[in-house]
């Protein structure tokens, strides 16, 4: 493996989503325990610890780097996790308590840490256990700690300052990056679920062949609109196409070819209709074009102009290897129409195109 490879590995293993939230969790804790356990190891022999304190904070560097250098190169690491809070909640942080002053320093502090590591980085029942058994083995510490303070191995004024306050400087830095990952990462799954959730209403009123809306959309945005025609006064004109002999193209040419029609001529009707007219496969070869504010004769002269546009395109000429043609029925709401009486309408003019030898508009 080059160190490319190994780099992206490791990068992976701390942001890539892939890998569960709990993994990259604690391998980004677990590197930081390792990071601490030697800034510690360097700090007892900088300040003149205790021999025992330095050993205690070598142990654990070595530990969690082995630790954390295996854990890189598994695919499964759930023992790992459980092994790493066991670590530091019943050997780690309880014996460098003891070994830099017991209740009168800061490793008091680290106790909260080892707590939070164990939630954030366990699941289910584990959690559960872990996270009990380190409250009680805590307390008992804490309770040992209190009444036998002569137990916990002397240290200075000068030492029990300094390891009080580097002690809550990690500390709070740990639980403010947590804070932030945690709402980065809370930003990001809420983000999805947002996405997934437009992803399912798109989806709801769209039809997956075409990407136009479909009939349940079409139905509804008309309902509207005749429900509001009467207090606005609105023009409303409905435009039906058909497209001529599509049977013939799907038995000569098949079923994939005929889609490939389908999409070409819904990118059409979308340009066409842009952000002002509403664009839908009504169902099968019928294409639909809802037009506010366009009258009968408007929307006749629209739907003839789709028509010619449709007739010389290249592309579904190319599909169809002969002039591709639509028929299409046009009809303007009338006061007291119902959807029915508009839709038969439409559906009486886009018969009577067809009748009359297609590649027309009736109206």
């Amino acid at each position: 493996m080059t160190l490319r490879e190994l780099g992206t590995l490791v990068k992976g293993r701390f942001v890539d989503p892939q890998y569960p939230f709990t993994d990259r969790l604690y391998f980004l804790f677990g590197t930081a325990g390792t990071v601490s356990a030697g800034a510690a190891f360097a700090a007892a022999i900088g300040s003149g610890l205790p021999w025992i304190a330095a050993a205690a904070s070598l142990t654990s560097f070595f530990v969690m780097l082995i630790l954390m250098a295996v854990s890189f190169f598994m695919k499964d690491i759930a023992k790992n996790r459980i092994f790493c809070s066991v670590f530091l909640n019943f050997f780690m942080f309880p014996v460098l308590f003891w070994v830099t002053g017991g209740i009168n320093c800061g490793m008091i502090f680290y106790f909260i840490l080892g707590l939070s590591v164990a939630a954030l980085i366990l699941e289910g029942k584990c959690k559960a256990i872990v996270l009990i058994l380190s409250i009680v083995f805590y307390r008992i510490n804490l309770q040992l700690g209190f009444k036998h303070p002569e137990w916990a191995y002397p240290l200075s004024y000068e030492e029990r300052w300094m390891d009080t306050m580097s002690s809550f400087l990690i500390v709070s830095v740990f639980v403010v990056a947590v804070i932030i990952i945690m709402s980065v990462e809370y930003g990001k799954e809420h983000d999805k679920v947002v996405s997934h959730a437009q992803m399912l209403s798109e989806q709801a009123i769209t039809d997956n062949l075409t990407k136009l809306y479909n009939q349940r959309y079409l139905m509804d945005s008309l309902k509207t609109m005749i429900e509001s025609y009467d207090s606005e006064q609105k023009i409303v004109s409905l435009i039906l196409f058909d497209i001529d002999d599509f049977k013939k193209i799907n038995d000569t040419f098949g079923h994939l070819r005929g889609n490939q029609v389908l999409s070409r001529l819904a990118a059409i009707l979308q340009e066409k209709a842009g952000d002002k007219y509403i664009a839908g496969r009504y169902g099968g070869e019928e294409f639909m074009l809802v037009l506010p504010g366009c009258s009968r004769e408007v929307a006749l002269q629209f739907a003839e102009m789709i028509r010619l546009d449709v007739y010389h395109d290249s592309v579904l000429s190319e599909l169809t290897q002969n002039r591709f043609s639509i028929s299409g029925g046009a009809a303007q709401y009338q006061p007291g129409m119902s959807i029915d009486d508009w839709f038969r309408k439409v559906d009486e003019n886009l018969y009577e195109a067809k009748t009359k030898g297609k590649n027309r508009i009736e109206g």
